[in-house]
């Protein structure tokens, strides 16, 4: 989930504008309005890769890339041993 406050002054983003509004309230009349939001891909891309990939460390890195194969790796190898008689 991601959420922002509109305030007089605040520069908009490619996250952060009203294109991508999925819900928003009207300040005078309290009226809430929600509309698909309208964002390329490349946006929220470089948006997780500046938010979650470039901070991350390295070791949670390899283990996000290689931690599910070795897993599955793992259990075919534990599968096929347990079938041998």
């Amino acid at each position: 989930m991601h959420m922002w406050v509109e305030y007089e002054g605040k520069e908009e983003t490619p996250i952060e504008n009203a294109r991508v509004k999925f819900y928003q309230r009207d300040s005078e009349t309290g009226e809430g309005s929600f509309q698909p939001p309208k964002i390329a891909f490349g946006d929220v891309m470089d948006s997780f890769w500046q938010g979650f990939w470039n901070p991350m460390p390295g070791v949670r890195k390899a283990l996000l890339l290689f931690g599910l194969p070795a897993l599955v790796g793992l259990r075919l190898i534990w599968f096929k041993r347990r079938k041998e008689p």
